[in-house]
């Protein structure tokens, strides 16, 4: 269910939870304020009306990408994929893959611009969207496996492009096609825009990880003041975790030593928002570019041991091509094949069927919390992983 209200307004935005992806869209267009993002009962954001500010104008509807856009049910190949790597090695070491986030937003914050991003902000525990002018770029650079909240940040970057501004938005496929609605429902000139969009895995609560951060600091003794989905400590190719607290003490290991990541990382499609399940917006290239790491390297160059971190790049436009030809700062950047990228489109189509297995684990989430629920389903296959990985390196002390 959405969020409960007794409803006196009938508003097709409130009647989509199984396809809403809470981009914000509906809110940044209300000129009445009458819609928020909030929480619903699993924690993730969903729109909330007000109905003494509402005058049924129906633009929410108009600005609504799920409801106005058609997405294809099969891959697109209307792009050039490259794979690629900064030159300067303090952004690859900053930067979860190979730094292309980072190479594209330098360029456009040289030309006076603005870059929106995701950035967790620990005061208000959640992931949320900001600018370049708000924040630093290394806090919205590398990946963080979190639901943002955009809250009414579609309004700002209309703000910066009639202003002139060069615009970088770097988000999930769904918050790339809400601002776009947007902007196209405002009649707002595109041209300094550049949209970006990441590989998307699905994006669980942040409620979840709010309950599992909780969970960690009250081992610590502390509180969280900094953590890494993907710290490099033992090589790009590991999934790793870091976490650092106020107290100085510091843990860091491998996916499976911790509950939220192993749920995130090995149970996949066990715990993300509703609408993820049948996202195919990876298939519709409504960004300029797609970013993210080249996982395909394994099969394209089996011989590549690179642990540094390699990007791959997806340029979907001309507006893309020329942002990547203005970069000059590529320790290399070589053109790939496109089926060089099915791996991203492969994960996508799989997890349709995995609906049924996120409702079971669901409700039992809904009745006793996530961390239970995690404890009690994880705990053994965690410490079977923990097991497997001590037996690997006492052999490899013994040979």
């Amino acid at each position: 269910m959405l969020l409960e209200q007794e409803m006196k307004t009938t508003l097709r935005i409130l009647e989509i939870e199984e396809t809403c992806t809470g981009c914000g869209g509906c809110v940044s267009v209300c000129a009445k304020n009458a819609l928020s993002l909030k929480y619903n009962e699993e924690g993730f954001y969903y729109p909330l009306l007000d109905e003494e500010k509402c005058v049924d104008c129906k633009f929410c509807e108009k600005a609504c990408h799920v409801l106005n856009n058609i997405v294809p049910e099969k891959p697109s190949r209307n792009y050039d994929a490259y794979m690629l790597k900064a030159k300067d090695k303090d952004i690859v070491r900053k930067s979860s893959s190979g730094g292309i986030f980072t190479l594209l937003a330098d360029e456009i914050i040289r030309q006076n611009g603005v870059v929106y991003g995701a950035r967790y902000n620990y005061e208000k525990e959640r992931l949320e969207h900001a600018s370049s002018d708000d924040c630093s770029l290394d806090d919205l650079r590398k990946s963080k496996y979190i639901e943002s909240y955009s809250g009414d940040i579609f309004k700002d970057v209309r703000k910066q492009l009639i202003e002139g501004r060069k615009v970088l938005f770097c988000g999930t496929p769904c918050q790339i096609e809400g601002l776009h609605k947007y902007l196209e429902v405002k009649r707002v000139v595109t041209t300094n825009l550049l949209l970006v969009r990441f590989v998307c895995h699905g994006v669980p609560s942040n409620r979840f990880f709010t309950e599992y951060k909780h969970y960690e600091e009250a081992k610590a003794d502390s509180k969280m003041v900094y953590f890494d989905f993907r710290p490099k400590t033992r090589g790009w190719r590991n999934s790793d975790w870091l976490m650092i607290f106020a107290n100085g003490k510091k843990e860091t290991g491998p996916y499976y030593y911790y509950y939220y990541y192993y749920y995130y990382y090995f149970q996949l499609c066990s715990l993300l928002r509703k609408s993820c399940y049948s996202c195919k917006r990876v298939f519709h290239d409504v960004a300029d570019i797609t970013i993210g790491d080249f996982w395909g390297i394994g099969k394209y160059m089996p011989d590549n041991k690179d642990q540094e971190g390699i990007s791959m790049a997806l340029v979907h436009s001309k507006k893309g091509f020329n942002a990547l030809n203005q970069i000059s700062d590529f320790e290399y950047v070589e053109r790939i094949p496109v089926e060089a990228t099915d791996y991203i489109f492969r994960e996508m189509a799989e997890r349709v069927f995995l609906l049924d297995k996120r409702c079971n684990i669901m409700t039992k989430v809904l009745k006793n919390g996530y961390m239970k629920v995690a404890q009690k389903t994880l705990r053994f296959p965690m410490l079977t992983w923990r097991l497997k990985n001590f037996v690997k390196k006492l052999l490899g002390r013994k040979i």
